[in-house]
């Protein structure tokens, strides 16, 4: 006869056992509601049972008679002090509670239970509470006598570590959640190579998340059951993926998925993130959009996180978000399906917003306009960005949803939050940039506007070469000598020393009024940092003001032309002197090319600050031995090998080897050489080891004129 889902066999419930002492014993109760009589009747030897009301602060007890003083049931996380008759101890057999502990202890005196795992060091047992904890003491029931922890005694402590089942006396200065269940349902699945310290990060911090929402929040982990995942090949890609079948099946299962290479502080953040997607989910069920408000509260929640945590301060956060998100340019009205880059931080700064005017409403006050910023520290305390996610079930549409959680309609929210934080975007970048407000500016707004918009110029034609855009009333003798220095310099990388086809735009201005905007502009794009230069180098720019201490010389479109000719080069340990020397010996090339100086002359003048130092080549292949040697030094003992490597091998071969350097995962480019070692080889024709050893004998022999 075929078997039936009834005759399926339940497995068996989780059990802790307990060793009862004579005399007094402190034990937590980490079972199902159970009325105190079972206690009594499982445990025969059991004359008193005793429960801390730590809200009349008073005992509660029980006798095998009867309830005493009104204990008539234990429950999950009480703590209880039980008097056993006899001469000898005995085993306490108890069912496990399924359900998980999220305990709520008041400021005071609490006798709580432990329902965490076995062996649980007290520091991190209680680590949580902060400066909320006063002190805690535990009890040894054969020696009948009490153990103490206290935050600031250290070593003098005899309370070390908490068992399943231990009770523990709490004086707290205020209330609090404690939440004692770990993991929970989850399932962390590591690849087999990890180490039990990766294991043991990425359960801590699983953790600490879980009991942030647990506790800040009273929000508890998701009924289903839910993993983790982290492997190498993630790298620092971080995401979370849900099944179901939205809206009556539910959600089925979920996984979070965190990069391998995401550590420290990092990859608790992160986690924070991205277990509210699941408790997103697990509240609203499969209402996601717009897309803004669940990317927009995950980021906010980590950030109250750290806040919480006191690694970073909220307005260092916020400054943070302001100056990422004047960056975006598609407004927040519009991020239904996709959020990306810098939205993330306009997301973020929209929830901000709302939150803020929810909590504004608590108080009276209701204007839809945010008037002073609540501190973000001050603002933590209030949840209306998950309550919008609980309520979400219960409302007829999201949009009513919206509105009861956040005090406002979405369409009134847009309208008042869009233009104010363009507003807000613009200001902090005029502050960034030109030390000025929005109340002080006086320019063309349309014309940062456009310049904010515009793309670089050599990605608007065919051609593959550098394009000047002249900017303001340039002279054009002026003119006439930028293009030809650019022009020249392209010619010499390309038609030498076999550069491969590249390109980038230069920005010539001819004062700062002139060239205000454009720079505007890439710093609204991240191109260049806070602060106004009359001359900057970036990834595919170059940026100039006429009469700026920097002469626009050869050597700036060198330099130029190598940022990009390196872009995306791996971080693996290419060698700092090859590195940083390669743009400067091309400069040194040009120089001789074009006969402003002379080979044997450079060489000369090479040779003094290189015999300065005893220091080896392979020493500065990193920047701390660099700067051992001492700057002039390895300057110059970086163009002598890089000399070398070039009279060896031939004028081509520095390009050739930056050309088959391994590039980051997403750069397009092509590697002809697995690491920075075989490029070397193929580049130069012997490897890094014979390299050094033959530099180091040509070293030896040169004379200093």
């Amino acid at each position: 006869m075929p078997s039936t889902a009834s005759d399926a066999q339940e497995p068996e419930p989780e059990s802790v056992t307990t060793l009862l002492y004579p005399g007094w014993n402190m034990v937590g109760w980490v079972g199902p509601p159970t009325p105190v009589a079972r206690l009594f009747e499982d445990v025969p030897d059991l004359t008193h049972a005793y429960r801390w009301d730590a809200e009349t602060r008073q005992f509660k007890r029980a006798t095998p008679e009867g309830a005493g003083d009104g204990l008539r049931e234990v429950t999950l996380g009480q703590g209880l002090w039980l008097h056993i008759q006899g001469d000898e101890p005995l085993e306490w057999d108890r069912t496990v509670s399924d359900e998980y502990a999220l305990l709520s202890l008041e400021a005071g005196f609490n006798l709580t239970g432990w329902a965490g795992r076995d062996a649980e060091p007290i520091e991190s047992a209680l680590r949580r509470f902060g400066d909320r904890l006063s002190i805690a003491w535990g009890w040894d029931a054969e020696a009948q006598s009490y153990e103490v922890y206290n935050p600031a005694a250290g070593a003098s402590n005899t309370l070390a570590e908490l068992n399943r089942g231990d009770a523990i006396w709490i004086h707290l200065s205020e209330d609090a959640r404690w939440w004692q269940s770990g993991i929970a349902s989850a399932n962390i699945a590591l690849p087999e190579e990890a180490t039990p310290e990766r294991r043991e990060d990425v359960r801590a911090a699983l953790v600490e998340a879980i009991a942030f929402f647990a506790e800040r929040y009273g929000v508890q982990p998701p009924a289903i059951a839910f993993s983790i995942l982290s492997f190498e090949g993630f790298g620092g890609f971080n995401f979370t993926a849900f099944a179901g079948l939205p809206p009556e099946a539910g959600l089925l299962w979920s996984q979070i998925y965190i990069g391998g290479s995401v550590t420290g502080a990092d990859l608790y953040t992160v986690m924070v993130h991205e277990y509210f997607h699941l408790l997103q989910s697990s509240l609203g069920g499969f209402h996601y959009r717009p897309m803004w408000m669940t990317e927009g509260s995950a980021t906010y929640a980590a950030a109250i996180y750290e806040v919480a945590l006191g690694a970073e301060s909220g307005d260092a956060i916020r400054l943070a978000w302001e100056r990422d998100a004047a960056r975006a340019t598609t407004p927040l009205s519009e991020l239904q399906e996709k959020v990306a880059g810098a939205e993330y931080p306009l997301s973020a700064l929209a929830v901000d917003w709302l939150v803020a005017h929810a909590a504004r409403q608590t108080h009276s006050q209701t204007d839809s306009a945010p008037a002073e910023a609540i501190p973000l520290e001050e603002q933590a305390g209030y949840d209306s960005f998950i309550e919008y996610y609980r309520l979400l079930p219960s409302s007829e549409s999201p949009q009513e949803a919206f509105a009861a959680a956040f005090g406002i309609s979405l369409e009134d929210f847009y309208a008042a939050f869009e233009p104010a934080q363009a507003d807000a975007a613009f200001d902090r970048e005029l502050r960034d940039l030109f030390g000025i407000s929005l109340e002080e500016f006086s320019g063309d707004r349309d014309a940062y506007r456009q310049a904010a918009l515009a793309p670089l110029p050599h990605t608007t034609d065919d051609a593959v070469r550098p394009v000047v855009v002249f900017l303001g009333d340039v002279a054009r003798d002026v003119r006439e000598t930028v293009q030809s220095k650019m022009d020249s310099v392209h010619t010499f990388l390309t038609d030498r020393l076999g550069a491969e086809p590249h390109e980038y735009s230069v920005y010539y201005g001819a004062d700062e009024a002139s060239a205000r905007p454009t720079y505007y502009g890439l710093y609204h794009q991240g191109r260049v940092s806070p602060g106004f230069r009359c001359s900057s180098v970036g990834g595919w720019e170059l940026f100039y003001i006429h009469g700026c201490q920097h002469e626009l010389s050869h050597g700036s479109f060198i330099h130029a032309a190598f940022s990009v000719l390196k872009f995306g080069i791996s971080g693996s340990p290419h060698p700092y002197w090859l590195s940083l020397a390669g743009a400067q010996y091309a400069e040194f090339a040009y120089e001789v090319w074009s006969g402003a100086i002379s080979h044997e002359d450079e060489l000369a003048r090479l040779t003094r600050p290189a015999h300065r130092t005893t220091a080896p080549l392979r020493q500065i292949e990193t920047h701390q031995g660099w700067q051992a040697a001492g700057t002039s030094e390895g300057w110059a003992l970086s163009l002598l090998a890089v000399d070398w490597l070039v009279d060896h091998a031939g004028e081509r071969s520095l390009l050739e080897y930056y050309r088959l350097l391994p590039r980051h995962s997403g750069v397009a480019h092509e590697p002809r050489a697995g690491s920075w070692e075989a490029a070397f080889e193929q580049a130069f024709g012997l490897t890094p080891d014979d390299f050094y050893e033959q530099f180091a004998a040509y070293r030896a022999e040169l004379t200093t004129p």
